[in-house]
This record gives C-alpha cells, sequence and structure tokens, in this order.
C-alpha cells in the first residue's frame, strides 16, 4: 500500500494508523457489505480515504469535511492520486443538499466526535437512505451518547465491532469502531 503522500504532523488530528487491525476492519466491512459506493465523513488529511481506496479500487468514494487548509492541500492530492475519490471541502449537513439523490451503499463517519456531531451525521446517513453506517472513536462516551436515541428508537442497530490500537502524541489508546445497519429502510 502507498502512503509516502500522507502526513503523520504530531500537530494535526489523531490518525486512523496504517496496522493489520485497520486493513483486517475494513476487508471485514467489504465482505459484509461489498460496497460501489460510500461517503466518509471527516476528511483531514487522507488517511482512512488511503486506506479504503487500496482496499476498495472498485469502490466510488466521497469524502467531506469541513473547509480546511489540511483538507485543502490533501484533497487534490487523493482525487489525483485515486481516480475513484472525490473529496468535498463542506460539511455534512451541507453534503446531503448537494447530493440528495446520491446513493451510497455505506458512510464512514470520523468527524467531529461530539454528542451533538454524531447525531447530525447519523441524522445525515439516515436521510441519504443508506443501509449501513461505520463510526470510528465508539470508544468516546460523547459518540456512544449521540448513537443512543437511534438505538433505543430502533433507527440503528449494532452489527458489529472492532478495535485497533494507536499511537499518537505519545500515548497508546484502544480505539473502538461500530458498524450499524440502517432500520429506517
Amino acid at each position: 500500500m502507498n502512503l509516502d503522500h500522507l502526513m503523520w504532523d504530531e500537530n494535526g488530528w489523531g490518525y486512523l494508523p496504517p496496522s493489520d487491525e485497520v486493513f483486517a476492519m475494513i476487508d471485514d466491512v467489504k465482505t459484509i457489505i461489498n460496497p460501489k459506493s460510500m461517503l466518509e465523513i471527516g476528511f483531514y488529511a487522507g488517511h482512512s480515504t488511503t486506506y479504503f481506496a487500496e482496499k476498495m479500487p472498485d469502490c466510488n468514494i466521497v469524502s467531506c469535511c469541513p473547509y480546511h487548509p489540511r483538507g485543502v492541500e490533501y484533497g487534490p492530492i487523493m482525487e489525483k492520486l485515486y481516480p475513484n475519490v472525490s473529496v468535498y471541502l463542506t460539511p455534512s449537513p451541507t453534503i446531503l443538499y448537494l447530493l440528495g439523490g446520491t446513493r451510497f451503499d455505506f458512510i464512514f463517519i470520523d468527524g467531529n466526535h461530539g454528542t451533538e456531531d454524531v447525531q447530525v451525521d447519523t441524522e445525515v446517513s439516515i436521510k441519504f437512505k443508506t443501509p449501513y453506517m461505520l463510526y470510528d472513536n465508539t470508544e468516546l462516551s460523547s459518540v456512544q451518547e449521540g448513537l443512543t436515541k437511534f438505538v433505543e428508537d430502533g433507527r440503528i442497530e449494532l452489527l458489529n465491532e472492532w478495535n485497533y490500537t494507536a499511537t499518537f502524541k505519545d500515548v497508546t489508546k484502544v480505539h473502538g469502531v461500530q458498524l450499524y445497519k440502517n432500520m429506517c429502510l
């Protein structure tokens, strides 16, 4: 896997690591969903976008994030390296209005991890009528709190979960990823 274009700046955000655990999770998601299209909410500098594009070259990947200097710099790099990737520098509620008629097989949610942000991104996923939602950083209480009302209302259902270890800024943590099914379809 070519990772030469990725930055690993310690002043940036935490990056999804290029680890066997992460790659196995992507392989599992590919097996479960067999996606032809996906939306990624939370592009920063293209780490997870790279892994998905490399592991799923036949999947059309649309990635979005609010306007940010890293997106301005790395979005065009990703689009040039991977013909199946498009990057939009716009927040998830706006991407819904820009691409509202687009069909996605799953949405990878790794944007802001606040409770309200998770709820907004989940609403966006439901409005896109996307069958599956994959959430990163589910070890965070704010992410779990954001998902709780949707689970309790029966709007989404947990299908699978994975863990991966990442070290960032000299701190090693175990992170969670969870796959949910949209029960509103």
